[in-house]
């Protein structure tokens, strides 16, 4: 079994999403693209996101939205996170919380969701590699329990839908002739 950076941010949760795509370049390239691509070049993602009124958006960018780098392992593995109560209007007071890498790994509080959000590169061939971006996300009571498996319901569609075009996105950026 593969040891994962996620595993340290989140071993205990009620809900994932998992998904792969398999990249012809170097380990370096495909870390380069993670950080660098600007996922709102796909309409499906920018639709998407401009509904949640997110202007724009790169694994850099979602710092500035509450997302905090947790952990990068170089040129293997970054894991992010963010915690709140995501049933609430997005952009509205204590609907996300800025979570620092050392209080994600300190006890949750009650009433917040917490999410890891980790992209991984595993070497297939030589100069093929699998990416995995998992997401994670742990409710420690039945309130908050409860209200996110509502939310879940009605966003996890389009979060797939949203990572499956980010990993073809990072694909089609790391894949370039002269990519860094």
């Amino acid at each position: 079994m593969r040891k994962v950076l996620i595993d340290k941010y989140m071993s205990d949760y009620q809900f994932s999403e998992k998904h792969e795509i398999v990249i012809n370049a170097s380990a370096e390239k495909i870390y380069s693209a993670i950080l660098s691509t600007d996922f709102m070049k796909s309409f499906i993602i920018h639709m998407l996101f401009k509904i949640r009124g997110i202007p724009k958006f790169t694994i850099v960018d979602l710092t500035k939205v509450g997302f905090e780098i947790l952990e990068e392992m170089y040129p293997k593995e970054i894991v992010i996170g963010l915690e709140g109560r995501f049933w609430t209007r997005f952009g509205s007071e204590n609907a996300l919380n800025k979570i620092s890498r050392e209080n994600f790994l300190t006890p949750q509080s009650m009433d917040v969701a917490r999410v890891a959000w980790n992209f991984y590169i595993e070497e297939k061939t030589t100069d093929q590699y699998i990416l995995t971006t998992e997401t994670r996300i742990s409710c420690t009571s039945k309130n908050t329990l409860r209200k996110f498996k509502i939310y879940w319901f009605i966003i996890k569609p389009g979060s797939g839908l949203v990572r499956k075009y980010m990993l073809r996105e990072i694909r089609k950026q790391a894949e370039q002739p002269g990519m860094n």
